[in-house]
């Protein structure tokens, strides 16, 4: 989520790449391992790819990513909660709790 870490990924987008690498909106950069950075790297490059193939249109995106159900109370993709809203590095973030490693 911060910014000083990674330019340019908007809000919706690293709530996504969050999600599908498992992790908490507050996880901290600095306490995460090489295998975790690994895949965060990887699921950047997976949305990137996804969403440019869907145009990023949320609509056709798969209904196991979080972006068709980024309402706070909407049901986890994976129905195990309901989506949260919160604030990470001073900006909006949606999650759902039930699914994610804090990191630290």
């Amino acid at each position: 989520m911060n910014q000083k870490v990674l330019t340019g990924i908007g809000n919706t987008y690293s709530d996504e790449i969050l999600f599908q690498a498992q992790l908490h909106p507050r996880a901290s950069v600095a306490h995460l391992g090489a295998p975790i950075l690994g895949k965060l790297h990887t699921e950047v490059r997976l949305l990137l790819k996804v969403t440019i193939k869907w145009e990023a249109n949320p609509h056709k995106l798969p209904d196991s990513f979080l972006l068709s159900h980024r309402r706070k109370g909407e049901r986890c993709p994976p129905g195990n909660g309901k989506i949260r809203k919160s604030k990470a590095a001073g900006r909006t973030t949606y999650y759902c709790p039930a699914s994610r490693k804090r990191g630290d």
